[in-house]
C-alpha cells in the first residue's frame, strides 16, 4: 500500500523558535484523500500549466519541489526541503490570512501528486488522534483557502492553482512569479490606470475592474493610443498596473487584446519558435526555400518539417481572425502556396480576410490593404502606403 505524507505548520511564524512546531502525519493511501485531490483539481483557476513554465523569483522553490517529488517515498531524505518550502510559502501570505492560530500551511504528498495548501485550522485538530481523520479535516474543501497541485503525469510535472475566492491573491501569484498572462483576463481583479490630465499637477490613479475597462474600450472612452475621456476632460494613460506588474500603455493594450480575444496561446507558440523577434517589415533576408525552412503553415495548421515529414504543431482556431506565424527569422516559417493565394486574393481581388500575426503587437484597428484587414500594429512607410493604394485603384 502506497503511503501518504502530510506536513504542516502554523501560517503565522511564532515569536519563539521553539514554538514553531512542525507536524507530520503518515497514513495509508485511501480513496477519500484521492477524492479530495480530485475535487480541488476540478476547481483550479484557468488551465493547468507545464511546471517548466513556472518561474518563481526564488529558484529554490522549484528545486525543493523537484527534490521532494523525485525522492518519494524516502521522506526522511527531504524533510528539510519540505520545511524550507513551507516557511517560504507562509512568508508570502497576506497579513489577514496569518492571524495567529487560525490558519496552517501544509504539504500533502501522494505517489504522483504534491499539494501545497493554505487552510483554516479546525479547532478540534489538536485533540484528534486519528491521523487519517486529521488529514481529511485539514483538507476538507470548506477549510482550504488556496492550494497548488503539482502532478507527475508520465514523468512530466504540471501545475494547477486553486483559490477559494476564484481570483489569485497577490501573495499567491508573486510566490510563483506568475504574470498577468498566466492568470487569465477574467481573474485579474482590479487594474490601476495612471492618467495625466491637463491642468492637474500630479497624475491621477483610477481603479477599474476588467468589465469596466472593456466597457470603456467598447464605448471609445479609451483609444488605442491611450487617450482617455473622464467626464468632459481628456487625458492620457501613461502606465497600467496589473497584478504586481507595471506596463506602459502600448504593452498593456497588446496584452488586453491578446487576452480578451484569446490569442495568448499563439503568441507563446511563436515566441518559443522564434526567440529573437523582428517586426514584419524588418525580417532579414536570411532564409530562402533552399535553406529549408523548419516550419510551414496553411490556413488551418502550423507544421514542423522533420526528416519523417510534416508534424502538426497546433491547429489555428479563432472565431474572428485567421492566425498566421510566417517569418524569415530563424528557424523560418513559410506559408503554403494555397495560403499565399488566399492572401493574394484578399489584397488584389478584394475578397474579405481578417488576419492576425502572432509575432506582432495587436491592434483593434486594422491595417487595410484591399480586402485584407491586418489586426496588428504595423507602421507602413508613407510611400509604400500610397503606392499600394494607387496600385489597387488601377487593378480594381
Amino acid at each position: 500500500m502506497k503511503k501518504i505524507y502530510f506536513w504542516y505548520k502554523s501560517a503565522s511564524k511564532p515569536e519563539g523558535e521553539d514554538e514553531d512546531k512542525f507536524f507530520f502525519y503518515e497514513v495509508e493511501e485511501e480513496h477519500s484523500i484521492r477524492e479530495l485531490v480530485r475535487v480541488l483539481d476540478g476547481k483550479i483557476i484557468g488551465n493547468r500549466l507545464n511546471f517548466s513554465e513556472i518561474h518563481p523569483d526564488n529558484p529554490s522553490i522549484k528545486r525543493w519541489i523537484e527534490t521532494i517529488i523525485s525522492n518519494y517515498p524516502q521522506y526522511k531524505n527531504y524533510e528539510r526541503d519540505v520545511e524550507d518550502l513551507i516557511n517560504t510559502y507562509r512568508s508570502a501570505l497576506q497579513t489577514k490570512s496569518k492571524e495567529k492560530e487560525k490558519f496552517v500551511v501544509g504539504i500533502l504528498q501522494l505517489r504522483d501528486v504534491l499539494l501545497l495548501v493554505h487552510c483554516r485550522k479546525d479547532p478540534s485538530l489538536a485533540e484528534v488522534r486519528d491521523k487519517l481523520y486529521s488529514v481529511r479535516t485539514v483538507l476538507h474543501p470548506k477549510n482550504i483557502l488556496r492550494a497548488d497541485i503539482i502532478k507527475n503525469e508520465d514523468g512530466v510535472l504540471t501545475f494547477g492553482a486553486f483559490e477559494y475566492s476564484r481570483k489569485f491573491s497577490k501573495g499567491h501569484a508573486e510566490f510563483w512569479g506568475l504574470d498577468p498572462e498566466d492568470v487569465g483576463w477574467e481573474l485579474l481583479g482590479d487594474i490601476i490606470l495612471t492618467v495625466e490630465l491637463e491642468g492637474f499637477s500630479f497624475p491621477l490613479q483610477i481603479l477599474v475592474d476588467t468589465e469596466q475597462l472593456q466597457e470603456m474600450f467598447n464605448e471609445n472612452r479609451i483609444s488605442p493610443m491611450g487617450k482617455i475621456k473622464i467626464g468632459r476632460e481628456e487625458g492620457k494613460i501613461t502606465k497600467v498596473n496589473v497584478y504586481h506588474k507595471t506596463m506602459d500603455f502600448q504593452s498593456f493594450y497588446d496584452f488586453y487584446i491578446t487576452e480578451t480575444e484569446k490569442l495568448e496561446k499563439y503568441k507563446k507558440i511563436f515566441n518559443e519558435i522564434v526567440r529573437a523577434q523582428k517586426t514584419i517589415l524588418d525580417y532579414p533576408e536570411t532564409l530562402g526555400l533552399d535553406d529549408k525552412y523548419r516550419y510551414e503553415e496553411d490556413k488551418m495548421y502550423l507544421y514542423e518539417i522533420t526528416t519523417e515529414g510534416k508534424r502538426r504543431v497546433t491547429k489555428k482556431e479563432h472565431p474572428r481572425y485567421f492566425i498566421t506565424f510566417f517569418t524569415k527569422s530563424r528557424p523560418g516559417i513559410f506559408p503554403s502556396r494555397p495560403f499565399v493565394l488566399e492572401l493574394y486574393n484578399a489584397i488584389f481581388e478584394n475578397t474579405s480576410m481578417a488576419l492576425w500575426h502572432a509575432g506582432e503587437d495587436s491592434s483593434l484597428e486594422p491595417l487595410v490593404i484591399g480586402g485584407l484587414e491586418v489586426y496588428n500594429k504595423i507602421e507602413l512607410p508613407e510611400k509604400v502606403r500610397l503606392f499600394s493604394e494607387a496600385l489597387l485603384n488601377k487593378i480594381q
